[in-house]
């Protein structure tokens, strides 16, 4: 028997994805089994939260969501996603709210600030580099929405991390 009701498919394509593209490379894809497993741990609070309200997503707001993560890194419009979930502006917002507790557009900039603490924390990259490949239009709106949601900037973010990791070692 199934821990997790996975109706919607979500896990299996998440597992499927780690096979193909990161397991078979080898530790090459680091960077990417760090993405898919950030991925799996949304969707498992996505769904205790769904399950302790004792709500069942609906699948024209699961498949806007799903857009939405599948499509992060480049601009995605509150039009664009009215479309993929036949409902009106108005609905989306507010469905999105009750299932998720966030506006589409908040829980798309939490997932790229999700995805650039990885990249923050495992990689060298440049913070202008890591807003890019994270979806945001610019390293000016990066920093201030991840300073707003973080309350440190991405570097003061970074260098906390390193600061910890280095009295983790001593």
């Amino acid at each position: 028997e199934s821990v997790i009701d996975d109706v919607n498919g979500v896990f299996r394509t998440i597992f499927t994805r780690l096979d193909k593209e990161v397991l078979a490379r080898g530790s090459e894809c680091l960077e990417k089994l760090d993405y898919y497993l950030m991925g799996l741990f949304n969707e498992l609070f996505g769904y205790r939260v769904a399950s302790s309200r004792e709500l069942v997503i609906p699948e024209d707001v699961a498949a806007a969501r799903r857009h939405l993560m599948e499509h992060m890194t480049r601009p995605v419009t509150i039009h664009e996603l009215t479309n993929v979930a036949g409902l009106s502006r108005s609905q989306l917002i507010a469905k999105f709210k009750r299932y998720y507790g966030v506006s589409p557009i908040e829980l798309l900039i939490q997932e790229r600030i999700e995805k650039a603490k990885i990249y923050l924390v495992y990689s060298s990259k440049l913070v202008k580099e890591i807003a890019w490949l994270c979806g945001f239009s610019s390293e000016f709106y990066f920093n201030k929405a991840f300073k707003k949601r973080m309350r440190l900037t991405p570097g003061q973010f970074r260098q906390s991390k390193l600061d910890t990791q280095r009295l983790a070692s001593s």
